[in-house]
C-alpha cells in the first residue's frame, strides 16, 4: 500500500495554464463612432477585449487641440470611459490620441500603437496629415515620450514658444515616431520638447527641445504629407554679456553684447545714487541687434552716474547688473581698456578682456615677452571677439621671472590706444606640480573637437581626435566631445529664432583623475557613444 501511495503521488501534477499572455488590448468597438460630425457628446466609451490598468495618467491619453478645461477618464471593467470638456471651439477638428501607454490589467501589455479618435464640432472633418521622427542628435537614438507641437505661424512671432500651448499635440512612440492626422490647412511651425512638467506646453530651456532646420510646415490640400525628422538641440542658456562700452560723443554711448537681444529697459543712478525709475533712456538698436547705442537725457544727469540695465535674449536668459558710467569729457582722449581676467584655467595661458576689437599686427608689434635680461621670447595668441589669450612657450625656466609688456601705442580697430603701457609679472609652471592626460577618440565625425573640463567649465580645447593636455592641476576632470560643424573653435548652442540646430555634443560621465608628476596616457573614448 506505501508503495502504491508513493507512486500515485509521483503521477501527481499540477495544471497547466495556457501561454503567457504578450498581447496588448485590442480595441473592439467605440462609441459615438469615430469620425463623427457636428459633435456634442459629452463622453466617449472605448471598449477593449480585456481589463485595462487602473492608474491611468494625464499622459496616456490627450486631447489635441489642447481646449479648455479638463477632461478625465477611467476604466470600467473592459471599458475607457473618457469624459470631453463641457465647451469645445466651434467648427473645429479634434483627435483624442491613446498612447501606448495603456496596458492591460494583468499583464501590462501596451497598446500596439497609439489609437487616434477624430470627431468635429462643425460640418467638416479636416483631413490632411503630418509625420515624422524625434532623434537624439548625437547618437541618432530615437527619443520615446517626446510632445511635438504644431504652432499656427502668426501665434509664435519670432522666438515666443515658451508657455504657449501647440495648435495641434503629438506624443512619440517607442521608435520615435510622432504622427498627426486630420489636420487644418495652414501655415505651422514644428517644436519638439520633453513635457517633464506635463503642462502640454514648454516651459522654456530648461526643457530639451527637438528641432529641425527647414521653414514653417504648410498644410494644404495640393501639397504632398510632408515627413521630418527633428533632432534634440541643446539651447543656449547662458545670460547676455556686455562686452564693450564706447563713448560715441558727450551724450551717447555704444553697448556690445555677447548676443542679439530681445528686450531691454534702462534706467540710471546719479552721483548721489538717487534711482530715477521714471527717467528711462531711449536706447535704440543700431547694425546688429547686439549692439545698441544709448542715448543720454539732456542735459546728462551728473558726471558720474550708474545705469542699470535689464535684459533679455531671444530665449528669455536675463541679465540684470549696473554698469558705471562718466559723462565723457570732450577734451580728453578716449583710451583702449585692457583687464586682466579674473580666471586663468591654464597655466601657460594669460586672458585678457578689452573695450574694442583689435588688430592682430598692432598686437603684434606692441605686445612684447622678455626675460629679467630684457631678451625677447617667442609667444602666440588669440583673439576671440573683445577677449586675448596669450600662450606662454614651453621650456620657460619655472624659477625666473618674466614680464609681458603692452606698448602704449597698442591701437584697437577704432583707433583707441593704452593710456599708458602695462607691464604683468609672470613666472613659468613647474612641471612636477602638474599632471599629463592623453588619449584619443574613436569616431568617423570631421571637425571633433574635444574639451577637458573641471567643475563644470571648459579648461582645455584641441581639435581633432586625438587630444594631449600637459600642465594639468591635479583633480577630477571630465571629456566633453563636440562636432565644429561652423569651424569656429567654439561650441554653438541652437536657437529658436532664427531656427538653428546645435552642434553634436556629448559628455562623458566617466571621470578621469589626474595625479601630479603622472601622465595619464591612453586614454579612448567612443563618438557617438554606443
Amino acid at each position: 500500500m506505501a508503495a502504491l501511495v508513493a507512486a500515485g503521488c509521483a503521477t501527481v501534477k499540477a495544471p497547466e495554464g495556457g501561454a503567457r499572455d504578450r498581447v496588448g488590448p485590442q480595441l473592439v468597438a467605440v462609441d459615438p463612432p469615430a469620425g463623427g460630425l457636428l459633435f456634442r457628446a459629452r463622453k466617449v466609451v472605448f471598449t477593449f477585449d480585456e481589463h485595462l490598468r487602473v492608474n491611468l495618467t494625464a499622459r496616456d491619453l490627450f486631447l489635441s487641440p489642447r481646449p479648455e478645461g479638463v477632461f478625465e477618464a477611467y476604466p470600467l471593467g473592459k471599458k475607457l470611459v473618457v469624459r470631453l470638456p463641457e465647451r469645445l471651439a466651434p467648427n473645429r477638428t479634434y483627435v483624442l490620441t491613446l498612447t501606448q501607454a495603456v496596458k492591460d490589467f494583468h499583464e501590462g501589455n501596451s497598446l500596439a500603437r497609439s489609437i487616434a479618435y477624430p470627431f468635429s464640432t462643425g460640418e467638416v472633418l479636416d483631413s490632411l496629415s503630418f509625420r515624422g521622427q524625434v532623434l537624439d542628435i548625437t547618437s541618432g537614438a530615437p527619443k520615446f515620450g517626446y510632445l511635438v507641437g504644431l504652432y499656427e505661424a502668426d501665434s509664435v512671432a519670432g522666438e515666443a514658444y515658451a508657455k504657449r500651448r501647440p495648435t495641434y499635440l503629438a506624443q512619440t512612440d517607442s521608435q520615435g515616431v510622432f504622427v498627426f492626422g486630420f489636420l487644418a490647412p495652414g501655415r505651422y511651425r514644428v517644436l519638439g520638447f520633453a513635457d517633464a512638467d506635463q503642462s502640454f506646453a514648454w516651459s522654456g530651456p530648461s526643457e530639451p527641445v527637438a528641432l529641425d532646420d527647414l521653414d514653417d510646415l504648410i498644410l494644404s490640400a495640393e501639397a504632398a504629407p510632408e515627413i521630418r525628422a527633428l533632432v534634440v538641440t541643446t539651447l543656449d542658456t547662458l545670460r547676455p554679456l556686455l562686452t564693450g562700452v564706447r563713448e560715441l560723443n558727450a551724450t551717447t554711448f555704444r553697448l556690445d553684447f555677447s548676443e542679439p537681444l530681445r528686450t531691454l529697459a534702462v534706467g540710471y543712478r546719479d552721483s548721489t545714487w538717487a534711482y530715477h525709475a521714471d527717467s528711462l533712456y531711449a536706447p535704440f538698436y543700431r547694425d546688429t541687434t547686439s549692439a545698441i547705442v544709448l542715448g543720454l537725457p539732456t542735459p546728462p544727469p551728473s558726471d558720474s552716474f550708474a545705469v542699470r540695465l535689464q535684459a533679455t535674449d531671444t530665449l528669455g536668459n536675463a541679465l540684470d547688473s549696473l554698469l558705471w558710467l562718466r559723462r565723457p569729457d570732450t577734451t580728453l582722449t578716449d583710451y583702449l581698456g585692457l583687464y586682466l581676467g579674473p580666471e586663468q584655467p591654464n597655466p601657460h595661458d594669460q586672458r585678457f578682456y578689452l573695450t574694442d576689437y583689435l588688430d592682430p599686427d598692432s598686437l603684434q608689434a606692441h605686445l612684447v615677452l622678455r626675460d629679467t635680461a630684457g631678451a625677447a621670447i617667442p609667444y602666440t595668441f588669440r583673439l576671440t571677439e573683445h577677449r586675448l589669450t596669450v600662450t606662454l612657450p614651453p621650456g620657460l625656466d619655472p624659477k625666473q621671472p618674466y614680464e609681458l609688456a603692452f606698448d602704449s601705442l597698442l591701437v584697437s580697430r577704432s583707433g583707441y590706444r593704452l593710456e599708458r603701457p602695462k607691464v604683468y609679472a609672470l613666472q613659468a609652471p613647474r612641471p612636477e606640480q602638474y599632471g599629463t592626460l592623453s588619449g584619443a577618440v574613436e569616431t568617423e565625425a570631421p571637425n571633433l573637437v574635444v574639451e577637458l573640463l573641471r567643475s563644470g567649465a571648459v579648461v582645455r580645447r584641441s581639435r581633432g581626435p586625438a587630444f594631449r593636455y600637459t600642465f594639468l592641476p591635479p583633480g577630477t576632470y571630465y571629456l566633453r566631445v563636440f562636432e565644429d560643424q561652423d569651424a569656429d573653435g567654439r561650441y554653438t548652442p541652437g536657437r529658436l529664432f532664427p531656427k538653428r540646430l546645435s552642434e553634436p555634443i556629448y559628455r562623458y560621465p566617466a571621470p578621469i583623475v589626474v595625479r601630479a608628476n603622472w601622465d595619464t596616457e591612453g586614454h579612448t573614448v567612443t563618438y557617438p557613444p554606443n
